[in-house]
Parts: C-alpha cells; sequence; structure tokens
C-alpha cells in the first residue's frame, strides 16, 4: 500500500506512524490518498479491510479514523 497527501509519498512515515498534517482545524478536512496493489496470486473475490487512524497532536486523546475495504474482482 501506498499513501499520498496531494503529489508527494508519505508512505514511510504513515506507516511508521510520523507522519503529520499541518494546518487542520477543527471542522475541516484533509485529504489522504491511498493506492492498494493486490497481489499476483491474489484470488478473485478476495477482500481486505484498512483502517487509518489520525491522531490530534495537541490532544492526543482526540483521534479520528477511517476504514476502507478493497476487493480482488
Amino acid at each position: 500500500m501506498k499513501y499520498y497527501s496531494g503529489a508527494s509519498g508519505g508512505t514511510d512515515a504513515v506507516t511508521a506512524g510520523t507522519y503529520k498534517l499541518s494546518n487542520v482545524a477543527a471542522g475541516t478536512s484533509q485529504y489522504i490518498h491511498f493506492v492498494v496493489t493486490a497481489a499476483t496470486n491474489a484470488r478473485s473475490g478476495t477482500s481486505r479491510g484498512f483502517r487509518v487512524t489520525a491522531i490530534s497532536a495537541a490532544d492526543t486523546t482526540k483521534r479520528d479514523a477511517v476504514k476502507a475495504s478493497v476487493s480482488v474482482p
């Protein structure tokens, strides 16, 4: 899986848990695009879920998460 924010890649930082977004005010959003590539031996109909969690740098008790599901056609 590869992660992108705008035109730049952020895969290493995202998977390490060190990727930081800046200037995301309360009530606003920021987009992160990720690309999932199935293994060459993945069977049709196989699916997998991925969860990405964001944690506030100012208050680590504040979190948000999104889960995406992908399937091999």
